[in-house]
Parts: structure tokens; sequence; C-alpha cells
């Protein structure tokens, strides 16, 4: 996708927003796109992008958008076939609101120094499908609290009903920092029910991680993504696992990797953490 996100860029880049757009549909015909491709990208405007990734969420659909002329961002989530039709969660009018609730229930931390910001939930994890009693549903998305040192991350819900209506944005709980395995082996986490947080682990390439809970029903496993963090021979990939708390109690998170030959160091020796869900 890098590749031809730079491949895009270099045959249509320009200041002229219709002269980029009118390249970007014939690179997009001559690759073979199909005519509901074509509309799609049209549908976008001036704002260029094309659909990656198609996923279905009950009501409503989730397409992934690379945004080769952006500078703001490369990678965008939109909502599809509800009402209306096509709804972006980066929105500003949606990152205000969501501003304005967490601040109202005290979700800001307290050296936040800016609004909600567009996070990377464009890719893998984000966002999950929830879906609720009567055929409605939440879409739990992530984004960024701009913080005096570093960030935090907001994750929140947007609701849809049953035919597919936007209904709301309401924030769900703030994650301080992303844990990293090994390194804070034998943690206690501290959790609310209906929380959501993240841990990473690191292994080496080639390797996998995997994951054991004890309790499913006090934590459940919401997906996981991964990717490289850096390459100096051997390369390092980096797993980040996303969990939900879904009821009171407590349980052990194990983390391990495939080969034990390979858990050299501290970061990649197999680490376990004690979460407690109030």
């Amino acid at each position: 996708m890098p590749g031809k996100l730079a491949e895009i860029r270099d045959r249509c880049g320009g200041d002229d927003p219709p002269k980029r757009l009118t390249c970007l549909i014939d690179s997009m015909r001559a690759d073979g796109a199909t005519l509901e491709a074509l509309a799609f990208t049209l549908s976008l405007g001036s704002d260029a992008g094309y659909m990656a990734q198609f996923r279905s969420a009950g009501p409503v659909d989730i397409v992934v958008v690379p945004f080769p002329f952006s500078k703001d961002r490369i990678f965008g989530v939109l909502v599809v076939n509800g009402n209306p039709p096509l709804l972006d969660p980066d929105a500003p009018n949606i990152l205000g609101n969501l501003a304005e609730d967490a601040a109202a229930r005290n979700l800001l931390p307290p050296d936040a120094i800016g609004s909600v910001k567009p996070s990377a939930h464009t890719i893998d994890n984000f966002p999950f499908s929830r879906r609720l009693p009567g055929g409605a549903v939440d879409l739990v998305m992530d984004y960024s609290l701009p913080l005096k040192e570093g960030s935090a991350r907001l994750f929140a819900r947007l609701r849809f009903d049953q035919n597919g209506k936007f209904l709301t944005a309401l924030t769900q709980n703030v994650l301080s920092a992303q844990l990293i395995g090994g390194s804070n082996a034998k943690t206690s986490l501290h959790y609310k029910e209906g929380d959501i947080f993240q841990v990473a682990f690191n292994v080496f390439d080639g390797d996998s991680a995997s994951v054991a809970s004890e309790e499913t029903q006090v934590v459940q496993e919401l997906g996981r993504s991964w990717f490289s963090t850096m390459c100096a021979s051997p390369c390092v990939d980096n797993y980040i696992w996303t969990f939900e708390a879904v009821g009171r109690g407590e349980t052990s998170l194990v983390f391990t990797t495939a080969h034990d030959s390979k858990t050299v160091g501290v970061i990649f020796q197999p680490s376990e953490y004690r979460v407690h869900v109030d």
C-alpha cells in the first residue's frame, strides 16, 4: 500500500485538486477499477481518495480510504451505506462533540493541551463493531489526545440504530500509555467494566506472539495488529492487542512467543499481567 500511494503521488501530484482527482480516476481506470469504485472516489470530491478495504458492520459498512494527496492523514475510515450515506468519524463536528463529552465526564487528562484528534484507527484493529439489542450497533473508535509530553488515547463509540441512522458519539475511556510486554511483566492493571485497553508485545522477525486469558468473562480480546518497529539485524516486530473489560473480577493475560529460543532480552521474555476489573 505505501508503494502504491507513493506511485500515485508521483503520477498525479500537484496543487490543482480537480486535476489531481482526474489523474487519480484515470489511474484507477487504467488499473481496472470497477464503476462502483470510480463512483466512490468521485463521491469524495476534491478530497481525493479510493476504497482499499471494505467491512460489513451490521446496519452500516466500513471502508478504509487512502488519501494520497492529503497533508493531514494518509488513511481514513469512513462509515457508508447508513444515514447519512457517508459519515467521517474524524469530521470536526464529531471530534468537537467527543472533546466536550470527554471534558464533561472528566476523562481529559489534566495536562491535555488540545482537542480530540484522529488516531491510528484507520488500519487493522479499529473500528470494532459491537452489536446492541434490537439490531443497533456501536462502532468502537480510538482517537488521540495531545499532551504536554506524548499523547493519550481516547476510546469512543459511534452509535447507529437498527436502520443505520447515526445517533450519537459517546466517549468511552482514556488510555494514557501503551504497555509493552516483558518490561512490564507481572504488572497489575486496573480497569472499569467497559474499558478498552491495549498491550504491545515485541518479538523477533519470523517469530510470533500469542496471548491466553484465564477468564474470558472478565476480559475479552477484540483484535490485534502487527507491524515492524525496527530492523537492526534481526528485525523486531510489534504486536498490539486490544482488549475490553467485559465483567467484574480478576484474570491473567499471559503473553508468550512461538519459539523460546528467540526470547532474548527483557522485552522478548514471556510476560504476565494481572487484570482487575471493577
